[in-house]
């Protein structure tokens, strides 16, 4: 009877993990993710980068970073959505330069400046630096 037991045992188990492991596709279905992340894009001009997301119902993020020749130097950036379709959109950033009687430290200074607009996702996006 042991005999009988431990050869049920030694056939049985093994096919029966085998057969488990066959149709482990069938048995256990993965649902699909879909890749809600949305892909960032960037563009880089001179010493600044643009990088820019569109999120949905027309809202774009988007992010400018750069370096400027010394911390004296300042920048500010724009953003003009031309109306067109698609519409163009362009992040311009304008540096300027100190006084000349200004006395400054000789350190590149980082820039970084985030914002969002409002744009169809057909839009097409322009990084301009003055």
């Amino acid at each position: 009877m042991e005999k009988k037991i431990l050869i049920l045992i030694t056939i049985v188990l093994p096919l029966g993990i085998l057969t488990v492991f066959s149709f482990k596709d069938f048995l256990i279905k993965d649902s699909p993710i879909e890749n809600k992340t949305p892909e960032s894009k960037i563009v880089t001009k001179g010493n600044f980068i643009l990088e820019y997301t569109y999120k949905g119902e027309n809202i774009w993020e988007y992010s400018v970073t750069g370096q400027l020749p010394n911390p004296c130097y300042q920048a500010s950036t724009d953003v003009i959505v031309a109306e067109s379709y698609p519409e163009q959109v362009f992040v311009t950033v304008t540096v300027a330069p100190p006084e000349d009687d200004v006395m400054c430290a000789q350190v590149i200074s980082e820039y970084e400046y985030s914002g969002e607009f409002s744009a169809s996702k057909e839009a097409t996006v322009a990084l301009q630096v003055k």
